[in-house]
């Protein structure tokens, strides 16, 4: 089932505009921070930096009139502890011991502990090749720390890899804290800033060190690191982290350590050495095909088979009006990025009379029904590799449904009437008495849906795709029975033979693309089955709605059954 997207590519370009400037910054604050520890002691400036900026952010709450209380208090303490406490409490103590450019190269390591952390923490696991790709950024670490030399750099080494260590954990740990529209995602920036500097003004308190010396300099440096490099940086980083997967979110610092390596001021060790930038461009390369491969993401390099998901695939098939004791009997996968925030099924906490999952982008959803037996669910048609981005979301069609109590017939003409608006969809949206189906890439208007089988994936209702017919035939055969349980319908769903390669439809994505699409459950680490669903809507007006998540590996996450009593009220 299609999420509520119309974007063209894997990987959205808000993200890597954020990557982008997120380079810029935190690469030229690396020569700002060691400016700055002139003239201050370590952990003064430490402090001084993170509380500076979760104190702009708050400000910004405050006077925004929003919610001010921090969401999932301990997970956000966990990640200030993490992510500004021991992340930037070491960072600036390898600063201390040794040059900018060494220490930002092994402090931007995250991706590498990202990926090896990443298969325990977020499932996201590590195949074949992939471990080679590993192994040979790893070989590129030693090189860098050299450690059988006993270099006096070896200490800073040590702090800076430290530093990558505890920020990998901050990503993690990021990645499990739901955030429902820009306005969480600033509170989580401020809230981990403020409780993680907490600790270093602790520390600054206990060992003092030196005196400050407010230099025009060290005033420059301090703002810097206040406002661009702290308060907007961690800002668009938690932004990155919530829209792409944690091993993806890591490949902005690669360019930050190639950027840092030729900046003015920004030394390899304490005194400058030509040779060196090359060799972090190296350690740099390798470990951007290394991420690209655990993440997936072909388009980067060059390799592998990920490039140009575009379409939200997705396979239901359904029976209406065909057994005696079931009127709607419905089954469907929902095939989605992993990377693409989801609430999982449950009541929606501004529409409580509607059930289903929900779209963290952009609102919508997907599938639902409501408690007054109102069903929605909208799929995409697939159009080739690159279909033009739409100004409006396709998952507001079905939530709008949910949410009101027009008659089907007369919402799904006027839906029809502002087609153009939306990506190319299939519809369908009823209640007990009726349905209807819709889309915008068919020559004939709304209608209603006979009783009878059904499938739909992503072309036109009933197009005979070899997954719809086989999924179709065993709906029928599950039928037969008396009670058609959940677990066969999950069974149906859970096929991952892919079809014959005769047999494959063209829609302009290629013939291997294709056949990965083409088995009822689709399985890759990057876009993949994310949900089944199973819908039974009994004649005593009961539905029963039961959903069953997906880690990137295939592997169930959760089930979860609702039971809404009564039907139409």
């Amino acid at each position: 089932m299609s999420k509520d997207t119309a974007t063209a590519q894997t990987i959205d370009r808000p993200a890597l505009s954020a990557l982008g400037v997120l380079t810029l910054v935190w690469g030229y604050n690396w020569v700002m921070m060691k400016v700055a520890l002139r003239y201050a002691a370590p952990f003064t400036f430490a402090y001084s930096r993170t509380l500076g900026g979760s104190l702009c952010l708050l400000a910004v709450l405050f006077l925004s009139g929003r919610g001010f209380r921090p969401r999932c208090f301990w997970r956000v303490l966990l990640l200030g502890l993490l992510q500004t406490t021991l992340f930037i409490g070491f960072t600036t103590l390898a600063l201390v011991h040794g040059g900018a450019g060494k220490s930002a190269v092994l402090v931007y390591t995250m991706p590498f502990w990202v990926i090896l952390l990443a298969p325990f923490a977020l499932k996201e696991r590590i195949r074949g090749t992939q471990w080679f790709a590993v192994a040979l950024a790893f070989a590129g670490l030693l090189l860098i720390l050299s450690p059988w030399r006993q270099a006096p750099g070896l200490v800073s080494g040590l702090l800076a890899l430290a530093a990558g260590l505890f920020w990998a954990l901050s990503v993690l740990v990021a990645k499990k804290i739901p955030l429902s529209n820009a306005w969480d995602l600033l509170s989580l920036t401020a809230w981990q800033m403020l409780l993680g500097a907490v600790p270093l003004v602790a520390i600054a308190v206990i060992f003092p060190g030196r005196g400050t010396d407010w230099t025009p300099a060290y005033i420059g440096a301090l703002a810097y690191n206040i406002v661009p490099a702290n308060a907007l940086a961690w800002l668009l980083w938690l932004f990155v982290v919530g829209r792409l997967p944690a091993s993806v979110s890591g490949l902005g610092s690669l360019a930050t350590r190639w950027w840092v390596c030729w900046l003015p001021g920004c030394n390899w060790g304490n005194a400058h050495n030509p040779g060196k930038p090359p060799a972090c461009c190296w350690y740099c390369w390798h470990w951007l095909r290394s991420a690209c491969h655990c993440a997936g993401v072909a388009e980067i390099t060059g390799t592998g088979n990920a490039a140009g998901y575009n379409a939200r695939m997705c396979l239901l098939v359904f029976a209406w009006k065909t057994h005696p004791d079931y009127p709607l009997v419905f089954a469907g996968n929902r095939d989605e990025l992993h990377a693409r925030p989801a609430q999982p099924a449950g009541f929606w906490q501004d529409a409580p009379q509607v059930l289903g999952g929900r779209d963290l982008e952009a609102g919508g959803t997907w599938l639902g029904v409501s408690v007054s037996g109102r069903f929605a669910v909208v799929t995409n048609y697939r159009e080739g590799p690159a279909p033009q981005k739409a100004p409006r979301s396709r998952g507001e069609l079905t939530a709008q449904f949910l949410r009101s109590d027009t008659a089907p017939e007369n919402y799904i003409r006027e839906v029809a009437r502002r087609a153009q608006e939306y990506g190319a969809f299939s519809l369908i949206i009823g209640d007990p008495g009726t349905l209807w189906y819709f889309s915008n890439r068919a020559a004939a208007p709304p209608r209603a849906i006979p009783a009878g089988l059904h499938g739909l994936s992503n072309h036109l209702l009933d197009t005979p795709w070899p997954k719809v017919a086989r999924s179709m035939t065993r709906l029928e055969a599950l039928l037969a029975r008396a009670d058609p349980v959940g677990e066969a319908l999950f069974g149906l769903l859970a096929d991952r033979t892919p079809a014959p390669a005769g047999a494959l439809p063209d829609t302009g994505i290629g013939a291997e693309r294709e056949r990965l699409l083409s088995s009822p459950f689709v399985l890759h680490p990057v876009y993949g089955t994310r949900c089944s669903s199973v819908i039974r809507m009994h004649k005593d007006d009961n539905l029963h709605f039961t959903e069953r998540r997906f880690d990137s590996g295939g592997q169930p996450l959760e089930t979860r059954h609702f039971r809404i009593v009564g039907g139409p009220q």
